[in-house]
């Protein structure tokens, strides 16, 4: 099981999902912002705004913290612990 995860985690790197992931975030983080920036009244834009950067921020979640080192399984258990 470990090694297959490991070759998993190999492959996800090599083809850089985690890379386009973070860049598809972006993409749509400035989406959000141009549209929050187009609503009013302004207290609503500011609660978009702060949504957006809540909601669509880089995690550092134990997930990347553990992909980093290999051990995929505990960062996915870790992570599912994590959520409510």
């Amino acid at each position: 099981m470990a090694e297959r995860l490991e070759r998993m985690r190999r492959l996800y790197q090599q083809a850089g999902v985690f890379e386009k992931a973070f860049a598809l975030v972006d993409k749509y983080q400035e989406r959000a912002a141009a549209l929050a920036d187009s609503i009013a009244p302004a207290e609503l834009q500011r609660l978009l705004h702060y949504l957006i950067e809540t909601v669509l921020e880089h995690s550092t979640s134990p997930v990347s913290a553990f992909a980093e080192t290999g051990d995929l399984h505990r960062a996915v258990r870790a992570e599912k612990e994590r959520r409510p």
